[in-house]
């Protein structure tokens, strides 16, 4: 009796499974430099507020040296004059003798023994600047602190975040011969096809920002008394359905307040969304606006945006975190949607359940589906 041989796997099944298996982590890695890449963008943006925070504090420190400086003229004039007709100097002239503006000792010597005339409105002055220039000192020196310890960490990000740019490019350069032919396709047949989804997509969108104009038209040629109207709808059999549980036949029904206060789109919606969908096929690279070049996710917010005059910075958490937010049921084209716990993905909502973004490191701006990601919220500049 002879074994039973089992069947051989088809060879080309397995490296065409294989190769799915390489396209899915190369985009897999393409998501991780991005998220890496938002996260160095997020310190760009908290240095470049330290940076600001530092001038500031170097002004303000001046200003008062500058004032300082007054009071100490006027207290040595004063010394001066006393010591012709008399010495009642003695704690000006501590003060006018320490090493430096901060030399307190001297001067807190000083302050208890000047207590004649004029040296004790001269004196407090002079007490009051020092102590303040004291203050500023050491809030200056917390943030030059600051600023040096976050730009040791902007470039272990930006090192984070290239590194793993280059583990995904060179995963396609290891694989080899046909595995490596197949994998090529497998990355064309889905840029093929999310350029068939895009272009349905920009389609929609241009309808669905057509109808929002004209909704938006209609309603600014009401009467102002339709305002204090409560706003019914003719519900169907299919809303009762949903609404009751039951019911057949035509109602009018009031709704209900809304529970969020959220603002009507702005009118650099549609040139906003416009910009954004100007820039499809455009390459991912993390830290870049340039349009026509590169974008990262909240790069292509923030240059879309800029084009209607709105300014955002190049972060999508801050993104997130300065606008009016907005219920995921009331989304309108123009309205930035956010991604992930942390917020480490932004795109621009253009309607019919469909975005504009940029998402990762190897990919390029397209338009793709709201569902199955992790959508956590929702802004409107």
């Amino acid at each position: 009796m002879s074994a039973v041989i089992p069947a051989s796997a088809d060879p080309i099944t397995d490296k065409q499974r294989q190769a799915q298996q390489i396209a899915d982590e190369i985009e897999r890695l393409g998501d991780a430099a991005a998220d890496l890449g938002e996260q160095y963008n997020g310190a760009v943006v908290e240095l470049q507020q330290v940076e600001a925070d530092v001038k500031d504090a170097e002004a303000k420190l001046a200003e008062l040296e500058a004032k300082l400086g007054t009071v100490r003229t006027a207290a040595g004039a004063f010394a001066l004059k006393a010591y012709v007709y008399a010495d009642q100097t003695s704690g000006v002239a501590a003060m006018l003798n320490g090493t430096s503006v901060s030399d307190g000792s001297a001067q807190r010597e000083g302050y208890n023994q000047v207590a004649l005339g004029n040296t004790s409105d001269v004196t407090d002055d002079m007490k009051a600047l020092i102590e303040d220039a004291d203050r500023q000192r050491n809030v200056l020196d917390t943030k030059r602190a600051q600023q040096a310890n976050l730009a040791e960490v902007t470039k272990k990000r930006q090192q984070a975040a290239e590194s793993a740019q280059t583990k995904q490019e060179q995963t396609l350069v290891k694989v080899k011969g046909e595995l490596n032919t197949l994998v090529v396709k497998e990355q064309q047949r889905r840029a093929a096809e999310a350029a068939r989804q895009a272009e349905v997509a920009k389609q929609q969108a241009q309808a669905a920002l057509l109808a929002s104009q004209q909704r938006a038209a209609a309603a600014s040629a009401r009467p102002s008394a339709a305002a204090t109207t409560p706003q019914t709808r003719t519900t169907t059999a299919a809303d009762d359905d949903e609404d009751s549980g039951g019911g057949n036949g035509a109602a009018t029904k009031t709704d209900p307040s809304p529970q969020f206060d959220v603002p009507a789109t702005s009118p650099g919606a549609a040139t906003a969304v416009r910009a954004a969908l100007s820039q499809l096929g455009v390459p991912y690279r993390f830290a870049a606006a340039s349009p026509g070049v590169a974008f990262d996710c909240s790069g292509l917010t923030l240059w879309a945006w800029a084009q209607a005059g709105v300014s955002l910075p190049h972060f999508a958490a801050s993104q997130y975190g300065m606008l009016p937010h907005v219920p995921l049921d009331q989304l309108q084209p123009g309205d930035l949607i956010f991604f992930y716990s942390d917020i480490h993905h932004v795109g621009i909502y253009i309607g019919n359940g469909m975005m504009v973004h940029a998402p990762r490191t190897g990919d390029v701006v397209k338009v793709s589906p709201l569902q199955g990601r992790n959508l956590v919220g929702a802004a409107r500049p």
